[in-house]
């Protein structure tokens, strides 16, 4: 059916409803499991945590590893604003025929 233009279209048209009702359950998915990670108490943090404590290893691996659909997402942002700064601004007059 994706093979095929109007299959397509009409195909898209249907899942779109249902794509953000699916992201928005993912990511709601990941941020409880990222809270339930990132839960501590004052008892937990001890000195030693806090000599070993790293960015890398006590933040972003562990949303790499909860998030993969909140990070595609942002990623696929700052690609697009990467793109929209890089891009050089179509000043040209275009004809009417």
């Amino acid at each position: 059916m994706m093979r095929d233009m109007r299959g397509r279209v009409v195909l898209r048209r249907w899942m779109r409803s249902h794509a953000f009702d699916l992201v928005e359950e993912a990511i709601n998915g990941e941020m409880s499991a990222l809270s339930a990670k990132f839960n501590t108490t004052p008892r937990k943090i001890t000195p030693l945590y806090i000599k070993s404590w790293s960015f890398e290893g006590n933040v972003a691996t562990v949303i790499g590893k909860q998030c993969p659909c909140l990070l595609r997402i942002i990623k696929i942002a700052a690609e697009s604003n990467k793109s929209l700064k890089n891009s050089k601004k179509d000043t040209s007059v275009v004809g009417i025929c």
